[in-house]
Parts: structure tokens; C-alpha cells; sequence
């Protein structure tokens, strides 16, 4: 008769005899496809390299690739990181050396993996075409520095986080749009140069010089930064002063975006257009077409300081609790309109108690202050810089009146000439 003890015996000696048998011989077809997952896992960070024409193309796979970019003993040399590898002429390794000169246009094509990319461009030469760069999706980073191109530069985010940084670049025309996410980009001593539009036909008559010589083309900049909350800086970035395009228009897209401005020079007309509760600042900055800043929504801010306007300039928050416009320093020469719809805006201009240039509007000035308890400060008497009105002076209120304090010690102004609607003036 079969006992209870010796049947779990039984079990017992079963059990481990089955366990031993599947670690002694495991399923071939498990191992092979464990090791099939392996290895597309370790070709998963590939980069394509071709050179056609000229033109450079390098064409990622879907993982993540960190690639370095510098030019040594006049080719350019590639190098992989963190297991990025190149294909390029039916090899693949881990860096790879091509000639490149000349160079006619670059193609950089990257997929859905972060993407770490540096390309320093010294003792490259001239690219004398256009500079492609798709991101694509996922979190990416592009430094592209020491550059000149002739052509047109695309620079082309997914969604993401991505961080894009120009510098010590001569370009052409520039469009950065780094689509959704939380995204920086930072350009830094960039020359946007123009070209003649009829070079080729003054080659062919040189006659024509004289009448075509002038007219060029450039200059451009355009960024769009998408949805997110976006960080923008422009440091010494110069536009040619072309005779057609050199529009500046920089999209900062909806969330709470920040934008600086520091040593810029434009030719042509420029547009800076804020999200929700964006932050906008000028620092000595020379606008030379018609400018128009623009914010909205709560705590919108929009600072200038030490910058010149050439062209007719609007500065506006929009609608928004709280919102703020704030000039020192600076100088306006041509009309200026300030719009703060919202509730409890303030217009300060050059009421900061700080020593300066001063400022002076060359143009008339009006000041739509509509949204209730409006403020405009213009001078401060603890302050010994200046605040000039050249001509005409007219501030808009709402209900109730908005109140404008002149520091009238610091402040030129013609009384008939200064313009009160629905606001109330306080000397201080």
C-alpha cells in the first residue's frame, strides 16, 4: 500500500528530475531567438554615410546614435559613441574618415532614438548649398558651429525635448522648428549673410552690374519653437541688411516660454510672438525694419533695455492679469504703440532707479492701457535719467481710469501734446 510519505517522495524526486532536465537542455529555438534579439539590438544605433555630388547624407536607424563631426587633415572625420557605428561604402565601424571637399549640401536624417549630434565645421570650407537636419522624434541635441553656407540651413525637431546651438556660424537663411516638448535653442555669434539674386547673369554680362549689382537676397530667420515651455537665446546674431527678404519671425509657440535678445542687429521687418506667460527681453539690440513683440496671458512680461527701434515698433502682452512692459535705455525713432489689455498691467518707461542713456520716442506714442487698475510710470524722481516724447503722447485707459505718475523733473514732454483718455496723469 502506497504511503503518504512515499508519494511525496515521489513528487519530490519528480519535480527536481524535471527542473534538472529543462536547465540541462534548453530549446534550441528559444536560444536562437534570445540571440537574434541580441544582435538587432547591437545594430539598432547605425548610421548611413553616402557622398553623392557633394552632398554628405547621413541617414540614422530607429535607436539612439551620438555622433561627432570635425574636419583633420581635410577630410571629415565621424565618430560614434555609446555604440553608434557608420556604414559608409559598404564597411561599417565605428568611425570613418571621408573626403569631403568640395562640399555641396549636407542631409542629416535621424529617426525616433535620442539623438546627440556635434558638427564643428572648422577647416571645412565653404558648404556652398543647403544644410538639412531632421531630428526627428525623441529627445535630441545638434551643435552645428564653425560653419559657412551659402544655402539655405533647415533645422527640423520632432516631438521631444530638443536642444539646438548655432555658433560662430556665417549661414544664409535660417529655419529652426522644434516642433512639441520643452525645447532650447541658442544661437551665438551668427552672421546671416545676403547674396545677389542675379549673380549669374552679371557672370555671363558683366554690364549688368550697375543695375543688378544691388539687389540681394537673405538674411532670414525663422524659429518656431512649438508647444511646450521654451527657451530661446540669441547672442550676437547679425542680419545683412539684403534688399529682399531678411524677415525675422520667431514663433515661440504656446507655454511658458523665455526669449532673450542680446546684441542682435535686423535690417528687415522682425515679429516675436509669445505664448501664454512668456518673458521677452531685449539687451543692446539694434531693430532696423518694423518690429512687433507680442505676448499674452497671465505675468506676460516684455523687457528692453538699451536697444534701438529704427522702424515703427508695437510691443504688446495681450490679455492677461499682471502683465508688464518695461523700457531703459533705449532709443525709439520712429511711432510706438504699447498694448496691455489686461487687468493690472503696468507700463514702465525708464522709471527704474538706475543710471543710464535714458530714452527718447523720436515718434508719436500711444498707449492702449484698456483692462482695469492700468498703470504707466514714465521717469522716475529717484532716477536722474531722461525720458523724452519727441511728439504726440496718448494713453488709453479703461474703466476705472488708468492712472499715469510723470516725473516731471526727468520727463520732456509738450503738455499739448500729451493725450489722456480714460486715464488720470499724477505729476511725481
Amino acid at each position: 500500500m502506497l504511503t503518504i510519505g512515499t508519494l511525496r517522495q515521489w513528487i519530490a524526486r519528480n519535480k527536481k528530475h524535471r527542473l534538472r532536465r529543462s536547465v540541462d537542455r534548453p530549446h534550441p529555438v528559444l536560444a536562437d531567438c534570445a540571440a537574434e534579439c541580441l544582435e538587432v539590438r547591437r545594430l539598432l544605433s547605425n548610421v548611413t554615410v553616402s557622398l553623392n555630388a557633394g552632398i554628405l547624407a547621413l541617414t540614422g536607424d530607429s535607436g539612439d546614435h551620438t555622433i561627432a563631426a570635425t574636419v583633420s587633415g581635410g577630410n571629415l572625420q565621424l565618430a560614434g559613441a555609446n555604440g553608434t557605428t557608420f556604414t559608409f561604402q559598404g564597411a561599417t565601424n565605428a568611425s570613418v574618415s571621408i573626403p569631403v571637399s568640395p562640399l555641396t549640401g549636407l542631409m542629416i536624417t535621424m529617426q525616433g532614438g535620442n539623438d546627440n549630434i556635434t558638427f564643428d565645421a572648422a577647416n571645412l570650407g565653404t558648404i556652398s548649398g543647403n544644410v538639412d537636419v531632421m531630428l526627428g522624434d525623441g529627445t535630441n541635441s545638434l551643435i552645428f558651429k564653425d560653419a559657412t553656407v551659402t544655402g539655405t540651413t533647415l533645422i527640423m525637431g520632432g516631438s521631444g525635448a530638443d536642444s539646438v546651438q548655432l555658433s560662430n556660424d556665417v549661414l544664409h537663411d535660417v529655419s529652426i522648428l522644434t516642433g512639441e516638448g520643452d525645447d532650447s535653442v541658442q544661437l551665438s555669434n551668427i552672421t546671416l549673410s545676403a547674396s545677389q539674386v542675379y549673380a549669374n547673369l552679371i557672370a555671363s554680362v558683366p554690364s549688368l552690374s550697375q543695375t543688378l549689382g544691388g539687389i540681394t537676397s537673405g538674411g532670414s530667420l525663422l524659429i518656431d519653437m512649438g508647444s511646450g515651455h521654451d527657451t530661446l537665446n540669441l547672442d550676437t546674431v547679425t542680419s545683412a541688411n539684403a534688399m529682399l527678404n531678411g524677415v525675422w519671425s520667431v514663433l515661440l509657440g504656446s507655454g511658458n516660454d523665455n526669449a532673450t535678445f542680446t546684441s542682435v542687429q535686423t535690417h528687415g521687418p522682425t515679429i516675436v510672438a509669445g505664448g501664454i506667460g512668456a518673458h521677452i527681453g531685449t539687451t543692446s539690440s539694434n531693430f532696423g525694419g518694423a518690429t512687433i513683440v507680442a505676448t499674452s496671458g497671465n505675468s506676460s512680461q516684455i523687457n528692453v533695455n538699451s536697444s534701438t527701434f529704427v522702424g515703427p515698433a508695437i510691443l504688446s502682452t495681450g490679455v492677461g492679469d499682471s502683465p508688464s512692459i518695461s523700457v531703459e535705455d533705449s532709443s525709439f525713432q520712429s511711432a510706438t504703440a504699447f498694448v496691455e489689455v489686461g487687468q493690472n498691467a503696468t507700463l514702465n518707461l525708464e522709471s527704474s532707479i538706475t543710471t543710464g542713456a535714458g530714452t527718447n520716442f523720436a515718434g508719436p506714442v500711444v498707449a492702449v492701457l484698456a483692462g482695469p487698475s492700468a498703470i504707466a510710470n514714465l521717469g522716475s524722481p529717484a532716477s536722474a535719467d531722461k525720458l523724452a516724447f519727441a511728439s504726440f503722447a496718448v494713453f488709453v485707459g479703461g474703466s476705472p481710469d488708468a492712472t499715469v505718475n510723470i516725473a516731471t523733473a526727468v520727463t520732456t514732454l509738450d503738455n499739448n501734446k500729451l493725450v489722456l483718455i480714460s486715464a488720470k496723469r499724477h505729476n511725481v
